[in-house]
């Protein structure tokens, strides 16, 4: 029962309290922005890490600063902009996936964080840590008994099985867009030598064209149904592909491309922007 008592225990809940209110955060703000529902987040569950994280890092360091509220907000400023530069720089490098965007706005690094948003973090830490913390603080000490640790371990456990599963999406995501950009390039470069081909035949066909007319148009007809057969086997795969990719549930790439509408792939750029394109004429 010790770690009931401990600080261990209490950061624990905080991040899980802080995550999840993050979460009611990001899904109220962009229902308002678009004007529709989306489960807004890395993670399938209600919960956005970074917020929890970020929580952890304005109680833990920023708390002593709560009498300076100037301080208290250059710091938080500070902190969340670290957090949420590293996290996207992170994400970037692992999954080769850029998912927020702030290239269009002023004062922004490497589109990764912006001024205004770096102002709204101070802000939010600052209302956080005033109004927020002290609210979430009775709660977690209600809860240091034996339902409250097993609610927490019920808790920790789908945050890591959510973790593993969205891997798991993500890397698949990744190689259906590969192979969607593979097949895609097969098609153009079957189509260039089909092409090719045809031409120089019929070139060849028409030098001796009293002679072989039905040859030239045989020819013809042979290539063009070699054309047609490939034409519909790359594109029936290429199909196949981006409709797995666009009929995904809540625990699919879908879900993904949905929370995240700025998200851009270093590796697959026009793939992933085709599926886009298409799930939002769906929408």
């Amino acid at each position: 029962m010790d770690f009931l008592q401990s600080a261990w225990y209490q950061v624990a809940w905080f991040f899980i309290i802080y995550a999840f209110l993050g979460w009611c955060v990001e899904v109220c703000f962009c229902t308002i922005v678009t004007r529709q529902w989306v489960n807004r987040g890395f993670l399938n569950g209600p919960v956005c890490p970074i917020y929890g994280f970020g929580m952890l890092s304005i109680v833990t360091v920023l708390t002593p600063l709560k009498y300076n509220p100037l301080l208290l907000f250059l710091g938080a400023m500070i902190l969340c902009s670290a957090l949420e530069l590293v996290t996207g720089y992170v994400l970037k490098k692992l999954f080769h996936t850029s998912w927020w965007d702030y290239s269009d706005q002023k004062f922004q690094i490497g589109g990764y964080i912006c001024l205004k948003f770096s102002i709204i973090w101070g802000l939010g830490g600052m209302a956080a840590l005033y109004i927020l913390h002290p609210v979430v603080e009775k709660i977690v000490y209600a809860v240091q008994n034996r339902f409250g640790l097993i609610l927490l371990i019920l808790c920790l456990g789908l945050f890591v099985v959510d973790g593993i599963v969205t891997v798991n999406i993500i890397a698949k995501l990744n190689r259906n867009l590969g192979e969607i950009t593979r097949l895609t390039t097969m098609l153009h470069s079957a189509s260039d030598t089909i092409a090719e081909n045809l031409g120089e035949n019929a070139l060849s066909a028409h030098d001796k064209y009293t002679e072989k007319k039905a040859e030239l148009s045989q020819t013809k007809e042979a290539l063009s149904d070699t054309a047609q057969t490939k034409y519909a086997e790359l594109t029936n795969k290429v199909n196949v592909l981006q409709k797995e990719l666009q009929e995904a549930k809540l625990f699919g790439t879908a879900r993904l491309i949905k929370a995240f509408p700025k998200i851009k792939s270093n590796q697959y750029a026009e793939a992933l922007e085709n599926i886009r394109k298409h799930l939002h004429r769906k929408k």
